[in-house]
């Protein structure tokens, strides 16, 4: 009857029985053997009872494990695990998918060891940790911890089709792209924003393209996309890679972070090729 006496079995059938508002409370581990779907345009919260319970990629799993179709959810103490060790032959996609106008929220989180298998290249497979289309928003705060995940664009985020993602507190860290034009740890699109807060790390993501050194490629802004921050909140201890993808034409320096003081401008690290300009709101 999904008391704490006597849970649901699923996660699958919790979401199906539940309302708006309310919380699903994991009380184990959980191997996942087929996608769980949130599609019913609930607004929910999944959570650990009192450990971090893990939510683990079942050995014959090649999808997400969530994919978050429609509402708004939250995910809260609970560790996402890719199980690259039993699943690197058949991993095909991102470990979450949001698809549009849903919207998802990760806090005191992990999402590990999702690492997309080599040779698989297509749409799907963008995005190692959460892979985000048409006009999804995610936001990640409160100590998430994002790492050990790998594809070819957006080795942790992917976010394209005007989607969102909104970053409070938290560090994404350890993620490899294989070798391709728009590596990255996150990768935002022509048409996506980002918006950094509160202490952000961002750092010591890899990228190994065929034949040359293994480089850092942290955050991946494309055409000259930029980031965006909430205005006198980016803690001064951050640390944050970018690298830019630029026209040939456009040489030297690249203009990429909108609204910072001089001390914010400072966690900014270029990865390579370009130096950085920053905005500050205005046409200067």
């Amino acid at each position: 009857d999904g008391t704490e006496s006597n849970p649901y079995l699923t996660v699958d059938k919790a979401y199906s029985l539940m309302t708006s508002g309310n919380n699903i409370i994991l009380l184990s581990d959980i191997i996942v053997n087929e996608s769980i779907e949130f599609d019913q345009n609930k607004d929910l919260t999944l959570k650990s009872n009192f450990s971090e319970y893990t939510l683990k990629r079942g050995p014959m799993l090649m999808n997400e494990l969530l994919r978050i179709l429609s509402g708004n959810i939250t995910i809260e103490s609970v560790t996402i695990d890719g199980n690259v060790e039993e699943c690197s032959s058949h991993i095909t996609t991102a470990a979450v998918y949001i698809e549009g106008n849903s919207t998802l929220t990760l806090s005191s989180m992990q999402i590990i060891n999702n690492c997309i298998t080599e040779g698989y290249s297509t749409a799907s497979a963008n995005g190692g940790a959460v892979r985000m289309t048409d006009h999804a928003v995610l936001n990640i705060g409160f100590g998430t911890y994002i790492s050990n995940n790998a594809s070819y664009t957006g080795a942790a985020l992917y976010a394209g089709g005007q989607s969102v993602i909104n970053i409070d507190n938290a560090r994404i860290t350890g993620n490899t792209s294989y070798f391709g034009k728009t590596a990255g740890a996150i990768y935002i699109g022509p048409a996506a924003s980002i918006y950094l807060s509160g202490l952000v790390e961002i750092y010591d993501n890899m990228y190994t393209p065929e034949g040359m050194e293994t480089r850092q490629c942290n955050i991946m802004l494309e055409d000259i996309s930029i980031i965006r921050l909430v205005e006198n909140s980016l803690d001064s201890n951050s640390i944050i890679g970018i690298t830019c993808v630029v026209p040939p034409t456009i040489a030297g320096d690249v203009r990429v972070v909108d609204k910072l003081t001089q001390e914010e401008s400072e966690c900014f690290k270029s990865d390579y090729y370009y130096n950085l300009l920053f905005c500050d709101g205005t046409e200067n």
